[in-house]
């Protein structure tokens, strides 16, 4: 994939984290709390270019690239950096846990915990 599309396909999930601003300025928007805000913490691509990986606050996103499609949602490691393989997910979190996912059932595969605690 070109550099170009993966700035226009970063630049287009980062502006879809934003506020909504109505075309006609007459209606106000509706207010949305802050709390429920949420943003990409990490992008990982696939090697093949294929699949983007979200990490953010409320869980990991998996979305292909040329549908935009989501394809998998995991809630277990907020704020986590994530890694492809080229059928697996491994993401881990600052609490020193990571987890594994296989990418074609979409489902966790196993998680490991290390003792201490370090910063992502």
């Amino acid at each position: 994939m070109k550099p170009v599309t993966k700035l226009f396909l970063l630049v287009l999930i980062l502006s879809a984290c934003g506020l909504v601003t109505p075309f006609d300025t007459n209606i106000l928007p509706t207010p949305v709390s802050d709390e429920y805000q949420d943003f990409a913490y990490q992008l990982a691509w696939a090697p093949d270019d294929s699949l983007i990986a979200l990490a953010t606050m409320t869980g990991l996103y998996v979305y292909d690239t040329k549908t935009y499609e989501q394809l998998a949602a995991f809630n277990e490691p907020h704020g986590a950096a994530a890694v492809f393989s080229h059928t697996y997910l491994a993401a881990g979190n600052n609490e020193g846990y990571i987890y594994f996912y296989d990418l074609e059932s979409g489902k966790k595969t196993g998680e490991i915990f290390l003792p201490y605690k370090f910063t992502i």
